[in-house]
């Protein structure tokens, strides 16, 4: 049995552009629709979080989201960019919001701190619990 949305898909495509037209409005609401695309399409290609001079120095980051996810890009002290989830590993709190240039990133919540490579850099009050390093 063929695939219902293929098939409505299928009469919607024309050789002829004379005869082209838009998709009905309902795919661009359609939850459904929205999910089979960010999985399909967007979440199997590269796709653009931020501007090549938004990251022009060292330090300089962005936060965004992709395909539903919360996303971190930065530059490094060597040039290097970086692309994290933007969240703190101890409540998931975010390190970052907005845009701008940091030293560091330093989650709100409860001061934890990272460097531009995702490494935790320090984890006030945590500093002798048996289970727990930096």
């Amino acid at each position: 049995m063929r695939n219902p949305s293929k098939a409505v898909a299928e009469e919607l495509i024309h050789s002829d552009l004379s005869v082209a037209s838009t998709l009905p409005s309902g795919y661009y609401i359609d939850r459904a629709i929205a999910d089979k695309e960010s999985e399909s399409i967007f979440g199997r290609t590269w796709q653009i979080a931020a501007r090549r001079e938004q990251l022009a120095k060292p330090g300089d980051f962005i936060t965004t989201e992709l395909a539903g996810e919360q996303i971190l890009v930065s530059r490094g002290a060597h040039g290097e960019l970086r692309g994290f989830y933007n969240v703190c590993r101890h409540r998931a709190g975010p390190p970052a919001t907005g845009c701008g240039n940091r030293k560091v990133f330093r989650c709100g919540y409860h001061g934890w701190t990272y460097g531009f490579d995702g490494k935790l850099l320090n984890a006030p009050e945590m500093v002798g619990h048996r289970e727990f390093s930096l």
